[in-house]
C-alpha cells in the first residue's frame, strides 16, 4: 500500500532552531502526536511510506526572527521525510507554503512505484488540503483517496 503522509510537523533542524529561541511558540503536543503516527506506520511492512512537512511556523516579523524556514531531509526509521521551505513573511507566507507544497506533493508522489496513494493529512487545515487539490487536479490522478486525522 502507497501512503503519502502530510503533517505539520517540525524537522529536526528548524525543531532545535525553535526550542532554543525563548520567544518563539511551538505546539509540542501536535508535533509528538504527529511523529508518534509517523514511527507507527513505519513499523509495518507492507506499507510504502514517504512523508512530507509543511512546518507551522509563526510568520516573521511578529513571532519569529527568521524571514525564512529551510527545507530539510532526513530519515525516521529509515522512513524518507521532507519537509518544505518557504518564505516566512507575514500573509506570503502562505501563498508561499501552498505553492512549495504542491511541487512536492507531485515530485514525491511520482517517487511511489506503482498503484494508488492514500494520503494522510495529520494536521488538517485549509492550505494542506488546497494543495492536495490542485496537485492532483494538475497532474496527479494516482491520489485514489485522503484521510485525516483529527485529534
Amino acid at each position: 500500500m502507497n501512503i503519502l503522509f502530510i503533517g505539520r510537523f517540525y524537522p529536526k533542524d528548524l525543531y532545535k532552531i525553535i526550542n532554543q529561541d525563548p520567544s518563539s511558540k511551538i505546539n509540542f503536543s501536535d508535533h509528538n502526536f504527529t511523529l508518534s503516527l509517523i514511527k507507527g506506520l513505519s513499523s509495518q511492512h507492507n506499507i510504502d511510506l514517504k512523508v512530507l512537512s509543511a512546518p507551522g511556523v509563526y510568520s516573521y516579523p511578529y513571532n519569529n526572527k527568521y524571514l525564512y524556514t529551510h527545507a530539510e531531509k532526513y530519515l525516521i526509521n529509515g522512513i524518507p521525510i521532507s519537509s518544505i521551505g518557504f518564505c516566512n513573511l507575514f500573509i506570503l507566507n502562505k501563498i508561499n507554503i501552498i505553492l512549495k507544497l504542491i511541487f512536492k506533493i507531485i515530485a514525491v508522489g511520482k517517487k511511489f512505484k506503482k498503484g494508488k496513494i492514500h494520503v494522510i493529512l495529520s494536521s488538517p487545515n485549509i492550505y494542506l488540503l488546497l494543495a492536495l487539490f490542485v496537485a492532483k487536479k494538475i497532474s496527479f490522478n494516482k491520489i485514489d483517496k485522503f484521510n485525516l486525522v483529527l485529534k
